[in-house]
């Protein structure tokens, strides 16, 4: 680990050994988490880099993470890192069902959001795009607010 130069930006950035078996951990337990509040996906607005991306996809700069009740989490590249990104697979990735993308793909995503209610984590931060792309590909759904307080 190379620190010259630069400030710890987040406590996630202190070390990057999460286990595959963890990673499947760290998923079981923000599926729980959206099951109970009635919904099959979890979205992870990180409007601020509040390390939602770390702990579901370790990967800093997301803008959101998705997570559905089978498979790894999807990943949205946010602004800068998205255009200095030649493509996804730019980014490293450290659990080979990690998917990391730069646009809003509406077939990826309908997959994943399903047809129930939505659980989401920072929904404030959406953004217009992506509330504009929930509105096309999944009109009324509902977004279930599990922030916590």
């Amino acid at each position: 680990m190379n620190l010259s130069n630069c400030s710890m930006l987040r406590r996630y950035e202190q070390v990057r050994v999460y286990t595959p078996l963890e990673f499947e951990r760290r998923w079981g337990v923000a599926r729980e988490v959206a099951a109970r509040h009635g919904c099959g996906t979890l979205v992870a607005f990180n409007p601020s880099g509040e390390g939602y991306d770390q702990w579901l996809a370790d990967v800093r700069g997301l803008s959101c993470v998705i997570l559905s009740q089978s498979g790894g989490p999807l990943g949205i590249l946010r602004g800068r890192i998205a255009r200095e990104a030649q493509s996804p697979c730019d980014v490293e990735v450290t659990h080979e069902d990690i998917v990391i993308q730069r646009d809003l793909d509406p077939v990826r995503i309908g997959a994943l959001l399903g047809t129930g209610p939505i659980a989401a984590i920072n929904p404030g931060a959406m953004s217009a795009n992506f509330r504009d792309l929930l509105d096309e590909i999944a009109p009324g759904i509902d977004v279930v607010d599990i922030t916590l307080p």
